[in-house]
């Protein structure tokens, strides 16, 4: 009860999320339902892309206030809409706040212009590392500049796992007393689940094993690979590549995809689901990929438990095949919850040696995922921290 009495005199927490795509970032959903349900009233700051479903929000506690100016795009202009939604803030903020929680590089701009104009306590939930050699331009330098900045003004940054911690301590300068271990992971139990969603909606035998990508359909996630290494599963395997965003078959990338598509073998899901329905799509699959390309430098060989896909299928009790990255290889072999391929060629040795233990690793998916995993215990020492202040 005194918890519950500190936090609903304190009232408020704002989250800052610019970003047309709100309803598929898995950390900031889960923040704000997180906040509610320990007593804060949540106001969230978004900007509206008519593209993409407005945010849903279950409890009453919750308030959502957009920028005036609303995006029709698949990609709003990430400058001048993150410009524009950085200059509407210190107009909107309503504080005080116990926190602000910036969800991303765009929240974290924009939150740290804001606090020029007020006093507050900035929570940064460092979604992507912006280091290696993509910053060898002018652009990229003051982007870094600004960057370094804005997280040293942080009271806490939340980062998914020690590596990355370790490398954003490193870049920008901070005590590692100033961060925080968030994985991408979504809330809720564990258990080993298994739904009919994708069969049924693209008329998949009921007897076939289900290999499933889900995600962003592009060349850092290795899409084009993986329907190319799927032309070789046997024929008790179908594969599914699910796009997280809206796509169209006349779009340049997924004409690559059909095209490398040649024996048939893989179902191009380019309709999405809203968030509540991630858990049926993913639960679909007997065994899932979590596969990343070198294309994105160190945010992505290193993506770790960054990764929202391997986080989500582990939650259902479904085993992985993941990219022989350090941080991925050494979670699914200490864990035993999936095999990592340095090739996508290797899948097949790869399903292989999952089906050999398939009910091992099913239960010991779900096993890691509540040991290692779960989001509201990561996120109960950032409410621990905010009882503290």
């Amino acid at each position: 009860m005194e918890h519950t009495t500190k936090r609903t005199s304190q009232r408020r927490i704002a989250v800052i999320a610019p970003m047309g795509t709100l309803d598929h970032q898995p950390g900031i959903l889960n923040a704000i339902a997180c906040f509610a349900e320990a007593g804060y009233a949540v106001e969230v700051f978004a900007l509206r892309n008519t593209h993409y479903p407005p945010l849903a929000c279950e409890s009453e506690r919750v308030s959502v206030r957009y920028l005036p100016i609303s995006f029709r795009s698949r990609h709003e202009s990430r400058l001048w809409a993150t410009a524009l939604f950085a200059l509407w803030l210190p107009f909107a903020l309503r504080g005080p706040y116990v926190t602000v929680f910036a969800g991303g590089i765009r929240a974290l701009l924009a939150t740290w212009f804001a606090s020029w104009f007020r006093k507050l306590r900035i929570i940064n939930l460092q979604l992507e590392l912006y280091i290696g050699a993509k910053l060898n331009t002018r652009f990229a330098r003051i982007f870094k500049w600004l960057e370094r900045r804005a997280v040293r003004k942080c009271f806490l940054s939340l980062i998914h796992d020690e590596t990355r911690a370790s490398m954003l301590c490193e870049d920008m300068g901070i005590s590692r007393n100033c961060v925080d271990i968030l994985p991408n992971s979504p809330r809720g139990e564990a258990g080993i689940r298994r739904s009919r969603f994708l069969a049924d909606r693209y008329g998949i035998d009921y007897e076939k094993r289900l290999l499933l990508s889900a995600g962003s359909l592009t060349p850092a996630f290795l899409a084009e690979e993986v329907v190319g290494a799927a032309q070789n599963l046997p024929p008790e395997w179908t594969c599914v590549v699910h796009s997280a965003q809206p796509r169209t078959d006349d779009d340049p990338y997924i004409c690559k995809l059909h095209a490398a598509n040649h024996q048939d073998r893989v179902i191009l899901s380019l309709a999405p689901v809203p968030y509540e329905k991630v858990d049926e799509v993913l639960s679909s699959a007997d065994i899932g990929l979590a596969v990343y390309g070198a294309v994105g430098g160190l945010n992505t060989t290193e993506v770790g438990l960054a990764s929202g896909k391997l986080c989500h299928f582990l939650q259902n009790g479904v085993p992985v095949i993941v990219s022989d990255f350090p941080v991925l290889r050494e979670f699914v072999t200490r864990h035993r919850v999936g095999v990592p391929v340095a090739d996508l060629d290797d899948i097949l040795p790869a399903i292989a040696t999952i089906m050999d233990d398939y009910d091992g690793y099913c239960h010991r998916a779900a096993e890691t995922f509540t040991r290692e995993l779960a989001f509201q215990t990561h996120f109960q020492r950032v409410l621990d921290r905010l009882d503290s202040v």
